[in-house]
């Protein structure tokens, strides 16, 4: 079988007239030749069967002489005298009377009576002629016909196919889609089985949920503790915002891959070529995206209950994310209408979750807070559900409203553009272009994409590294307080947090994946083959692609370091032994001053000296040598010298005092004070409340 789809459309007629021989020949040998062309003489020339198509359905069919005799046949007559009411005689219609001309359109049984009235009329010519194709085709889809008087397709027309559509694009994603749901259920049951752990007691949480909502760089990364006491709220903190974003990118990258996606690479115009709506693609790309919310916020809410934590809190948890992932599903189903790039709807739909992120952290900011700003955007709505807080459970009804306007929205945008078009028009480049060599073109095609990279490494390295000096107070519970201990002090947790969040940092290969596969991208779209045709070489076409990728990452990790470079600041989680593995926890700092450490009293020596702090409990460590001047603070009860005090006598390594639980470890002598490495006498001043 021969599939022509208008084959002679711009041949001249001494090839039109070849052609037709070559289908002939194809004829005579056997074969089938389907055509399907708008030229409809042509097609009466050469075909033997005839289907006429409207709206997706054949509406005639069957071979050409067939077709005719179900029609009317055109008879024009030259008469001597015009004879009376023609229009009368069965089977003759549309009579049109011109002097002494008359001509009608006849059905087959009214030739007979017609030819009788004409002959006593007194006739001088006739000319009868059948009807062409072109009239049988004007039957179907011309003014008159009884069909055209509909307005348009109706909604069942316009999203049909959308059930092949989805199981489709269920084939599709069965693998990556489905580890993603998984992924981050997994996700938040193991923060919330990890969080019992380390939060076993109510002073515990309450301590911690404290530190993080007077903390602002850690409610502007992930909001507010609104029930200190629930160990929920304070595993979670990190999902209902954090996460959150990240589920509606995910939504995004689905949504746009089943719209913008398909129409940019030609599928879709394949699909469209069978019975296929012009909404099936969206309303099939909505459903998956949504059902894909639900199944994952439904297998979170599972897995948290699972733990142990409220069901009902769990599900509200879980319907939040459903709710909210099918929000920003509905925001990236109108931005696949603006632009005719794949990248740039997913960069508007990235943009948008940003700005909706940045309300929400200026609002949760505000005091008391939160402010109107964070009920402006859905990751401040799936805070303000608050799981395991109160439940609102009327908060959710919010990203649902939000669906019911977006997702109509969209459909309405997508019958006001062409396939494969946008509503933003795309913008002419300039004459003459500026680019040298096919480095500057792949440096060019991925700047843009780089400068956004940047500038949230850059953001998040400045948030991260605010919250290093309030690390250790984050965990206040015997567990942690051993799991800090065995780390190597409040200093290892802090690099233990750092490392943890800077592990973030793994999403840097998924620049370099996208960047290195632009090349693929670029050799599809057909622009790989015209750079071709110059003197470029294959291999520079390469290595540009492939050194703008690596030249991109290398950066990212440059600002990286940079960003992320231990500040050492003013806090106590700055204070440390000199020391690896020194339970001290005064320590050197950029001025060779100590400081105030949560606690303890602080002490400060003249050089040279060893210096000292009083423990919670009135034991003395001994920490680095320090060498320099150092001012002595007044006080009000004055110097007190370091043999005055017999109660704080303990060993070196301990951190209580004689007769409590490490009197093994510090032996039984009652007097052993850490020894002064200066000869002279030096006095400990102790800024101490004076009440003390």
């Amino acid at each position: 079988m021969f599939l022509l789809d208008e084959p002679t459309s711009g041949l001249d007629p001494l090839m039109e007239d070849t052609f037709r021989g070559c289908v002939r020949e194809l004829r005579d040998q056997g074969h089938t030749v389907l055509l399907s062309s708008h030229i409809l003489s042509e097609a009466e020339a050469l075909s033997d069967r005839v289907s006429i198509i409207r709206a997706g359905k054949v509406v005639e069919s069957g071979p050409l002489e067939q077709l005719r005799h179900l029609t009317r046949t055109s008879v024009t007559a030259d008469l001597a005298a015009v004879p009376q009411h023609l229009e009368l005689l069965p089977g003759v219609h549309d009579v049109v009377v011109a002097g002494h001309r008359v001509s009608a359109q006849v059905e087959p049984s009214g030739l007979a009576p017609l030819m009788q009235a004409l002959t006593a009329a007194g006739l001088h010519t006739l000319t009868s002629q059948p009807p062409t194709l072109e009239e049988l085709f004007l039957r179907h889809y011309g003014a008159s016909a009884a069909t055209s008087s509909r307005p348009g397709p109706t909604m069942r027309e316009t999203l049909a196919g959308t059930d092949d559509l989805v199981r489709l694009g269920l084939r599709r994603d069965r693998w990556v889609l489905s580890l993603w749901v998984l992924a981050f259920a997994v996700m938040a049951g193991s923060s919330a089985s990890a969080g019992a752990g380390l939060f076993p007691d109510l002073p515990s949480r309450i301590e911690a949920a404290r530190t993080i909502n007077t903390t602002a760089s850690m409610v502007a990364l992930f909001g507010r503790i609104y029930d200190p006491t629930s160990l929920g709220a304070l595993s979670l903190i990190k999902y209902t915002a954090f996460m959150t974003a990240c589920l509606g990118a995910l939504m995004v990258f689905v949504m746009i891959r089943h719209t913008r996606a398909d129409e940019e690479s030609g599928r879709l115009e394949l699909l469209s070529g069978g019975r296929l709506g012009r909404n099936a693609s969206l309303a099939a790309a909505l459903m998956i995206s949504f059902g894909a919310s639900i199944v994952l916020g439904l297998l979170t809410a599972g897995s948290l209950a699972a733990t142990g934590l409220p069901a009902a809190g769990s599900l509200a948890f879980g319907l939040g994310w459903a709710t909210t992932g099918m929000a920003f599903s509905a925001v990236a189903g109108v931005t696949a209408q603006l632009t005719t790039s794949a990248r740039a709807a997913t960069g508007a739909g990235i943009i948008v979750i940003a700005i909706t992120y940045v309300l929400r952290a200026v609002g949760d900011l505000a005091q008391p807070g939160p402010s109107a700003l964070s009920w402006l955007s859905p990751i401040g709505w799936n805070q303000q559900i608050r799981a395991y807080a109160g439940d609102q459970w009327w908060v959710l009804l919010l990203p649902l409203a939000l669906c019911a306007l977006l997702v109509p929205t969209a459909f309405v945008l997508r019958a006001r553009r062409d396939l494969g078009a946008g509503l933003r028009p795309e913008r002419p480049g300039p004459a003459h272009g500026a680019l040298d060599g096919v480095w500057d073109l792949a440096v060019r095609l991925q700047d843009r994409a780089l400068a956004a990279w940047a500038l949230a490494f850059v953001v998040f390295g400045f948030v991260i590294g605010s919250l290093e000096n309030n690390v250790s107070q984050f965990l206040t519970s015997p567990n942690a307080r051993d799991m800090i201990k065995k780390l190597g002090g409040a200093q290892a947790l802090t690099d233990a947090f750092l490392a943890a969040e800077i592990a973030i940092l793994g999403i840097i290969a998924a620049y370099g994946l996208s960047a290195a596969n632009h090349l693929r991208g670029e050799e599809i779209a057909g622009h790989t083959e015209a750079l071709l045709g110059t003197a470029t070489t294959r291999g520079r076409w390469a290595a540009s692609h492939f050194g703008a990728a690596l030249a991109g990452v290398a950066l990212l990790m440059l600002l990286g370091g940079v960003v992320y470079r231990p500040r050492r600041g003013h806090g106590p989680a700055r204070q440390r032994s000199g020391r690896p593995g020194s339970r001290g926890v005064a320590g050197p700092d950029p001025r060779g001053l100590g400081h105030h450490q949560r606690g303890a009293d602080r002490v400060r020596l003249g050089p040279p000296a060893h210096r000292m702090a009083l423990g919670p409990a009135g034991c003395v460590r001994r920490t680095r040598r320090v060498r320099g001047a150092v001012e002595r603070p007044t006080v009000a009860d004055g110097p007190l010298p370091v043999p005055a005090l017999p109660a704080a006598a303990c060993c070196l390594r301990g951190n209580r005092p004689l007769g409590g639980p490490d009197r093994d470890r510090c032996g039984s002598g009652g007097s052993r004070l850490p020894r002064m490495a200066s000869p002279r006498s030096e006095r400990v001043t102790l800024n101490r409340p004076a009440s003390t």
